[in-house]
């Protein structure tokens, strides 16, 4: 559902730009967790990232949905991730999805790729600092190597928090990307409620 809503942001801001058709696509790299049933629980990260079509110029919110869901099925299941979790090791500190994916840009040149979209589940309780709880808590993916915009979103207690990073010149409506997405959960929940 997540970057079905993504989909609905691209979709309006290329439509705002005067640029999108029918055939529009937004080409998104996507990490995923490679961890075998086995491992669940353990304290490792294994993350890797599949390369996902983004069909913006897909007008029906269902059919949006259903298509990056099929998508996303068949690139999981097929075990088609870019750079295996050796490259978690090789970086070494450096935290594991923002590792993979800034690891995987630096090695592929644009435009294979036109954005970064992350969903890292945060956690379900309340963290403190110094006394004071945290209330919310916004992701930075940065952007490097031409990408001119990135999503990030995290969980915590219970709430889906976004970070759009997106390049001073080549963003100027990042605004209008962030209401599409919002627009898009939107979209899918009124369909649900169909349902």
């Amino acid at each position: 559902m997540l970057l079905a809503a993504i989909t609905a942001g691209f979709r309006e801001m290329l439509d705002a730009r005067g640029v999108l058709e029918a055939d529009t696509l937004v080409r998104a790299m996507v990490p995923v967790s490679i961890r075998s049933p086995g491992e669940s629980g353990l304290l490792t990260n294994r993350v890797s990232a599949v390369l996902v079509n983004l069909p913006c110029g897909e007008p029906d919110p269902v059919r949006r949905l259903q298509l990056v869901h099929e998508q996303m099925d068949f690139l999981k299941g097929s075990h088609q991730a870019i750079g295996p979790d050796a490259i978690v090791r090789m970086l070494g500190l450096a935290p594991a999805v923002l590792a993979a994916v800034a690891h995987t840009a630096l090695r592929l040149r644009q435009p294979v790729i036109h954005t970064v979209t992350t969903n890292v589940p945060g956690p379900p309780i309340p963290l403190y600092v110094m006394g004071r709880k945290l209330v919310e808590m916004y992701p930075y993916i940065p952007i490097a190597t031409g990408l001119r915009v990135s999503i990030g979103s995290i969980s915590y207690l219970g709430e889906l928090f976004f970070g759009l990073t997106g390049d001073f010149d080549a963003m100027p409506d990042l605004e209008v990307l962030g209401a599409g997405i919002r627009a898009g959960f939107d979209e899918l929940a009124k369909q649900a409620a169909r349902i």
